[in-house]
């Protein structure tokens, strides 16, 4: 009993107790008393179970091989069900959709790999688009899959691409067909009739893509390297790459694609072997047999993974956290400072200090970095805007005031007083900072310690800054990893009682000891990173903070204080 609509659109159904095949034609013959087959196209079928004919938001997509077809390619011979028919009616996978992908093969002059990945294409663009497809191909099909992906990421469509699980893809090509050319080619002079069977060969292009070692082989998995391996490579586009399931299934009876080619580009993790040749790879004839149990444990992997949207915004992330490796990184900061109480708002200071701020202590700030250059820098910066401007990684340290949780009454009267001593130009720097000192020495020379020497001026808008030269003695450390410590006094206002220290760099580990003079009558502490942080508390006005993890730059610890 056939029923059918229009040439486009078939269905086909059959009274039979279990699945059967009755035949090849234009369209597959492919039926059974709990699924059906429904064309979508010349070379699109859906394989639809009886009890649920509603379209799902995720699809399987099989996708045959060399001289195969989505008929055969994947059904014992005389066995009931074939694979796309087990996961179409396996209930674990109701929110699949089970497709088979059609293509010539079989003829004398078949259409290059290039071509048919583009029919692919347009059908998963144009017929699956509210769909995340797991591609499951066998042999050359998986060539064929690998080369639609790529051309999906080209357009930036990867939220269409849900895992790819490869039987027996030869993905470094087939061995012994560059021996078969060479041995047809030398035959064919003494044996007539090899010499078209030579030119057959030579002349089919999906045999020619298959060759190990040839250009097309050589080009796809350059281009998987860069867009698909462990998420593509950085300097690629973020939207023409792709980070998702993939795993890759070999025979351990395959003599036609050898083991190392199958796996190609993938180790352990993504591999498994079994006991197959290269056509029953991909003809369980249950749910029992491991062909199939791989296909089950992956479809629920890729189940899991959040959708390529959000993957994407994920890589974007993480390609901002590895181009930090290029950047500075500091190590072992050790950070020790003391907040003296509130002095009289009336006192005038002889040198050092300004009427209506405190003095605080830096007793060390000392960490291991890349020493790039003969100078480090060294300074102050009045608000957000001033220190992002003066800013560079020439600087070992840089004390910044901001008001901005201060009403504009309180905090513009001081930021007027503080613009006014930066106005004097040099003659600030006595007023802002007191024992400044600055030394540098090697990792391992722990107490070979040399000072640099201060130097020239630099007068920013709202700052001030001036550089530190290092000594003759010292200059072998240019381009080497070097301790640099600094140790000054430097002001904070009054009714400011809090202060946040800032991760300029990536940290690899630190200690922060604060301490608060005058009593206070609490010490709180805010932080903003991610990491696993120690703390120790020594009375009420002394706290220590001290992690292993690698801190992030703009990461902080915020201590807030109150009297």
């Amino acid at each position: 009993m056939l029923a059918s609509s229009t040439p486009t659109h078939s269905t086909l159904s059959y009274a039979q107790p279990v699945g059967c095949i009755i035949g090849f034609s234009p369209e597959i013959d492919m039926a059974s008393a709990s699924w059906t087959v429904e064309t979508i196209s010349d070379s699109l079928f859906r394989v639809v179970p009886n009890q649920r004919p509603a379209r799902a938001d995720r699809a399987v997509l099989f996708v045959h091989g060399f001289n195969g077809d989505p008929q055969e390619t994947w059904q014992q011979k005389g066995a009931s069900d074939s694979f796309p028919s087990l996961v179409a009616t396996d209930l674990d996978f109701a929110d699949h959709d089970v497709y088979l992908f059609k293509y010539e093969t079989k003829s004398l002059h078949p259409p290059a790999i290039d071509n048919i990945a583009g029919q692919l294409e347009y059908q998963v663009l144009n017929r699956l688009h509210d769909s995340r497809v797991v591609f499951l191909a066998h042999s050359m099909g998986g060539l064929v899959a690998m080369r639609c992906i790529l051309s999906l990421l080209d357009k930036s469509r990867s939220e269409f691409i849900s895992g790819l699980l490869l039987y027996g893809c030869p993905m470094d090509g087939v061995e012994w067909m560059k021996y078969a050319q060479a041995v047809l080619q030398l035959t064919a002079i003494k044996v007539p009739v090899l010499g078209l069977l030579s030119h057959l060969v030579k002349t089919n292009k999906q045999l020619a893509a298959l060759t190990s070692g040839g250009e097309f082989v050589d080009q796809l998995n350059g281009r998987w390297i860069q867009r698909v391996l462990n998420g593509g490579h950085p300097s690629v586009m973020t939207s023409q790459r792709a980070w998702f399931p993939v795993r890759v299934v070999t025979g351990n009876d395959d003599w036609v694609v050898k083991e190392s080619s199958a796996r190609g580009l993938y180790s352990q993790i993504d591999w498994i072997n079994v006991q197959e040749d290269h056509r029953t790879l991909v003809k369980p004839a249950s749910r029992t047999a491991d062909p199939y149990i791989i296909a089950s444990d992956f479809l629920k992997d890729c189940r899991t993974w959040i959708n390529q949207k959000t993957l994407l915004k994920l890589r974007s992330q993480l390609d901002a956290l590895w181009a930090m490796h290029a950047g500075k990184t500091i190590a072992d900061w050790h950070f020790e400072l003391t907040f003296d109480p509130p002095s009289p708002n009336d006192a005038e200071p002889a040198t050092f200090g300004l009427p209506g701020f405190r003095a605080f202590t830096v007793f060390e700030c000392s960490y291991h970095r890349q020493i790039t250059s003969n100078f480090l820098k060294f300074g102050f910066a009045l608000g957000p805007i001033a220190a992002r401007t003066i800013w560079s990684d020439d600087f070992v340290f840089l004390h910044s005031i901001r008001f901005g949780a201060l009403p504009s009454a309180i905090a513009g009267p001081l930021q007027a007083q503080l613009r006014t001593v930066l106005g004097s130009g040099e003659a600030a720097w006595p007023q802002l900072f007191d024992n400044v000192v600055i030394r540098i020495r090697h990792p391992d020379h722990k107490n070979a310690w040399q000072a640099l020497t201060p130097g020239a001026f630099e007068l920013p808008k709202d700052g001030l800054v001036r550089s530190f030269t290092l000594p003759p003695e010292a200059a072998w450390l240019i381009n080497q990893e070097a301790v640099v410590d600094v140790a000054f006094r430097a002001l904070l206002p009054n009714v400011i009682n809090d202060y946040t220290m800032q991760f300029p760099w990536l940290c690899d580990g630190f200690v922060v000891r604060v301490t608060v003079m005058g009593n206070p009558s609490y010490l709180i502490t805010g932080q903003g990173m991610r990491a696993a942080l120690q703390s120790q508390r020594e009375q009420q006005w002394k706290v220590e903070y001290s992690s292993n993890d690698l801190i992030l730059p703009n990461s902080f610890l915020q201590f807030e204080w109150g009297y």
